[in-house]
């Protein structure tokens, strides 16, 4: 909270620590805390030792499409399916079902993040500058050297977002240069398979309001759910009930099977997240010309970047008398 200038973080994935959770649940009383799903995982195997049973706790855990009623009734039927009920920690998961079941989490912004992968990913990136054999000199020296190899790549991925033009592959091309004109590339990459998929869902029809359309989205020749997407035309707004843009930033293949039904061409501002896009570094290169205080690191970002580049152009320069006189020059 006082590197972030007291905001707090949306969303927190922990591994399930006691005294962690109480903290949380202090400081961050407004954070979405979610319980790591591979740490929960591995307890269910533990507990149970009934791999049947891990599967089917897995199922209930990430299955997000489900809503409230038929979660509780798939609960039940593995309960009773596997004789539960007396099982202290079956009944102890089921009381924090809404910090790890996706069904009751649906909404909250985790960005996809179901585990502390970041984290270990993070760490993965460490292990392969640093070894326990580094005194304290060294240790700094390789860290200079991971974040300078950070910022590089951070550099690549952001010239890669702005340059060139994406190739299009999907039927909808209108849509799908649309996207590839706001978002990374990253983020177009799953924009793009999204709208693979709407290519399979239909609107099998919608109701009318004083104020918006419901629209309802079918798998092409599928039996089993409907998704409701409404739309409010005095607005511009699109809403889907499975809530994939609430929870990743990004629109879910049942909008978009809506906006091609609509025959919309432009993907509309209220399914762009700012911070998927390629403008999203705009407003801090304004802020920073300003002198504001809380981009420190990302002009420090910047100028190790640079610091990197200068190095390997210095490390070449003085192996000869000329070159070394002429880059000093």
């Amino acid at each position: 909270m006082e590197v972030m200038k007291d905001k707090a973080p949306t969303s927190v994935i922990t591994d399930g620590d006691i005294p962690m959770k109480k903290a949380i649940k202090l400081v961050l009383p407004q954070s979405h805390h979610m319980l790591c799903s591979w740490h929960l995982s591995r307890n269910a195997t533990s507990n149970l030792h009934n791999p049947e049973f891990t599967a089917a706790f897995n199922h209930c855990m990430l299955a997000g499409y489900y809503d409230i009623g038929t979660w509780k009734k798939k609960w039940t039927e593995m309960v009773d399916k596997f004789e539960l009920h007396d099982n202290g920690w079956v009944q102890e998961m089921y009381e924090k079902r809404r910090t790890w079941a996706a069904s009751h989490m649906r909404g909250n912004f985790f960005d996809g993040f179901r585990t502390t992968s970041r984290c270990e990913g993070l760490h993965s990136k460490i292990g392969k500058f640093v070894n326990s054999r580094c005194n304290i000199t060294e240790l700094i020296q390789h860290l200079c050297r991971l974040m300078n190899h950070i910022r590089y790549k951070e550099i690549e991925a952001d010239f890669n977002s702005s340059y060139g033009e994406a190739v299009l592959e999907t039927k909808f091309q209108n849509l799908e240069r649309s996207g590839a004109n706001v978002f990374t590339r990253e983020i177009f990459s799953m924009y793009r398979a999204a709208l693979h998929r709407s290519g399979y869902s239909i609107v099998v029809g919608y109701k009318e309001t004083s104020s918006q359309y419901i629209f309802l989205v079918s798998k092409y020749r599928g039996s089993g759910r409907e998704w409701h997407v409404s739309f409010q035309p005095s607005t511009f707004f699109f809403q889907c009930a499975c809530k994939r843009m609430e929870s990743m930033g990004f629109p879910c293949h049942h909008v978009l099977a809506v906006l091609v039904y609509l025959d919309v061409c432009e993907l509309p501002k209220c399914l762009v997240l700012q911070r998927w896009t390629r403008f999203a570094k705009d407003d801090v290169d304004k802020n920073a010309m300003l002198g504001s205080k809380h981009l420190d690191s990302f002009l420090i970002s910047r100028y190790g970047s640079l610091m990197s580049q200068y190095r390997e152009l210095a490390s070449f320069s003085c192996r000869r008398l000329e070159d070394f006189h002429n880059e000093k020059d």
